[in-house]
């Protein structure tokens, strides 16, 4: 540097090179300080995702499909795994008794009812008897041991 005097240009050039050697200094202990802010902010965003994660495979297995794999829950934004189930598809419920949805509906209600009292009714009958009705045709025969006392009995 050129400076009216060969002193106050040593001075300045002491400055400057302390002065470089200080924004040197800080600019590595900002990185530094960021790469940590960094890392910290990565873990919290792990974090967040595998809550978010769990929380739509919880929702989904409650009232979603349940053939979505993690991948797929993963991918979807909440709007969709929301709107992805049967409170909320039903835009218009069908609360009229008297419609052919309704009558089907509360027909297959019946039936579901029915089946489930004849086998409730059915279990101490088939406690009893296990392999009535099997259609397997499985058939148990039981045999004394070899050298029973049967056989040495009649020696």
């Amino acid at each position: 540097m050129e400076c009216g005097d060969d002193a106050l240009a040593a001075v300045l050039d002491s400055f400057c090179d302390r002065w470089g050697w200080g924004v040197r200094t800080l600019m590595q202990d900002a990185n530094e300080f960021s790469k940590k802010l960094g890392l910290t902010a990565g873990l919290y965003y792990e974090q967040e995702q595998y809550v978010s994660d769990a929380l739509k495979q919880t929702v989904n297995a409650a009232m979603g499909d349940p053939s979505l794999s993690a991948e797929k829950l993963h991918k979807m934004s909440w709007d969709q795994i929301g709107g992805d189930n049967p409170i909320t598809q039903v835009a218009n419920p069908d609360f009229d008794p008297n419609s052919k949805e309704s009558r089907e509906a509360h027909g297959q209600m019946l039936q579901a009812g029915q089946d489930l009292a004849s086998d409730v009714e059915s279990i101490p009958d088939r406690m009893k008897h296990p392999f009535d009705g099997d259609r397997a045709g499985v058939t148990t025969e039981f045999h004394g041991p070899k050298g029973s006392q049967d056989e040495g009995e009649g020696k």
